[in-house]
C-alpha cells in the first residue's frame, strides 16, 4: 500500500493543558522563557492530576500511562492498541501519534526561540514562536537534521498555553514543503484538558517524483479505487476509500490533509495492551515517517 513519508518529526505527549495559580497573566509575557515556564506550568498541572487515559478514534485507541514527575523529556507513554478483527483504521488514525504533543520537550527548546508576540491564527489568538533551528526547538533528537532553509513556528493560547499549531516549512533547490498540524476543540473529561480535533496538512509532497512516477502511481491508485467502490457498504468501505483519496490527492496535487476527531477520553490508569494472536486483524495504524 502506498504511503509518503512527511518531512516532519511529529510529537508524542501532553499539550493539552490548563492553566493554575502561578502562570502568569497574558500582559506580563514578554519573552520565550516566560510562554515555556507557562506552559510548563500549565502541562504540569493538567496532566500531574491523573495517571493516565485512553483516548478512541479513527478505528484506534491510545492507551496514555502518565510517568511520575521524572527529568526525563518524556513524561507520558503512549501503547496503541491493535484494531480488532473488524476494525479498518481510518486514514487519520495515524495521527493518534502527535494527539498529544511533548510539551515538556518542546517547551524547553522554545527557550532558545524568537517571541514574536501575540498574533491572531485561524481566527484564534496565539503567542508565536518562531526559530529557522528547529533542532533547537524541539530539543535532542526533535528534529531530522537537513540543507536547507528551514522556519518553525509554535503557535500557543495566551491563556490556556495549549499548543494550537505546530508548523514547519522547508526550502531547497526548487523544492519547498510546509507541514501545518492544528489541535482545536480542546474539551476537559475528569479534569483532563485535551484536544479533540487535529488536522495535519502537509504541502509539496509530489515535487520529488518525477512526472511519470506520478501518472503510474496515479493510474495504480486510481485502479484501486474503483475496486474499493465496489466493496460492500460498511465502515471497511468507507475508509479505504477515504485512504485512496487523500494517497491520490497527495500523488495528483502535493496536499495530504489528515484529521483525527476523538471519540472518546477516559481517564484511569489504562489496562496494557493485549497483542492480537498472528492473523486476527490488521495491524496498528502506523506512525508518520521522519
Amino acid at each position: 500500500m502506498l504511503r509518503f513519508s512527511l518531512f516532519v518529526t511529529l510529537l508524542i505527549a501532553l499539550g493539552a493543558c490548563g492553566t493554575d495559580a502561578d502562570t502568569p497573566a497574558a500582559a506580563d509575557i514578554t519573552t520565550a522563557e516566560q510562554v515555556s515556564d507557562a506552559m510548563l506550568s500549565a502541562f504540569e498541572a493538567n496532566i500531574g492530576a491523573v495517571e493516565g487515559f485512553t483516548v478512541r478514534a479513527e478505528g484506534a485507541e491510545g492507551r496514555y500511562t502518565v510517568r511520575p514527575d521524572t527529568a526525563s523529556m518524556d513524561r507520558v507513554v503512549l501503547e496503541i492498541v491493535p484494531p480488532g478483527p473488524l476494525d479498518r483504521p481510518g486514514p487519520g488514525a495515524q495521527l493518534i501519534y502527535t494527539h498529544v504533543p511533548n510539551v515538556r520537550r518542546i517547551a524547553t527548546g522554545l527557550r532558545g526561540a524568537t517571541f514574536e508576540g501575540r498574533s491572531t491564527r485561524d481566527g484564534r489568538p496565539a503567542y508565536v514562536l518562531s526559530t529557522d533551528n528547529p533542532e533547537s526547538m524541539l530539543g535532542e533528537g526533535g528534529a531530522p537534521t537537513m540543507d536547507g532553509d528551514r522556519v518553525l513556528r509554535v503557535y500557543v493560547d495566551p491563556e490556556t498555553f495549549d499548543i494550537l499549531e505546530i508548523y514547519q516549512s522547508f526550502e531547497a533547490d526548487s523544492s519547498a514543503f510546509t507541514t501545518r498540524l492544528v489541535y482545536s476543540d480542546f474539551e476537559t473529561t475528569d479534569g483532563l484538558r485535551l484536544a479533540h480535533k487535529v488536522v495535519q496538512t502537509t504541502t509539496g509532497l509530489n515535487q520529488a517524483i518525477p512526472e511519470t512516477q506520478r501518472i503510474a502511481i496515479g493510474g495504480q491508485i486510481g485502479l484501486a479505487l474503483r475496486q474499493a467502490e465496489q466493496m460492500p457498504q460498511g465502515p471497511e468501505r468507507a475508509a479505504r476509500i477515504a485512504e485512496l483519496e487523500s494517497e491520490l490527492r497527495a500523488v495528483t496535487e502535493g496536499i495530504q490533509e489528515l484529521t483525527l476527531e476523538i471519540e472518546s477520553v477516559e481517564v484511569g490508569v489504562p489496562e496494557p495492551v493485549q497483542q492480537p494472536e498472528a492473523g486476527s486483524g490488521p495491524p496498528p495504524p502506523a506512525p508518520p515517517a521522519p
